[in-house]
């Protein structure tokens, strides 16, 4: 199962893509870059950012729904135990 700094690490990166975006716009609006470059960045990040996002949510769900499956063998294994033991 995913620890907690898994959550927030994808957290931290989503992050750094909101800060690339906004320096990236914030840059735009000046008159010394090229705004149609700035743009083609910004949608590179976009597209890196969604690809990242979507293998480590990927990795993240088969790992829990591993843990989820041991969890409900052990609860099963407990209440039949628990079931047999009461006479």
């Amino acid at each position: 199962m995913p620890r907690l700094n898994t959550y927030e690490h994808l957290l931290s990166i989503n992050t750094g893509f909101d800060l690339i975006r906004n320096a990236l716009r914030a840059l735009g609006r000046g008159t010394l870059f090229d705004r149609k470059e700035l743009v083609r960045f910004e949608s590179w990040s976009e597209e890196t950012r969604s690809s990242i996002n979507s293998y480590l949510t990927g990795v993240i769900e088969s790992a829990e729904t591993d843990a989820a499956g041991r969890l409900y063998r052990r609860r099963l294994a407990r209440e039949r135990k628990d079931e047999t033991a009461t006479p």
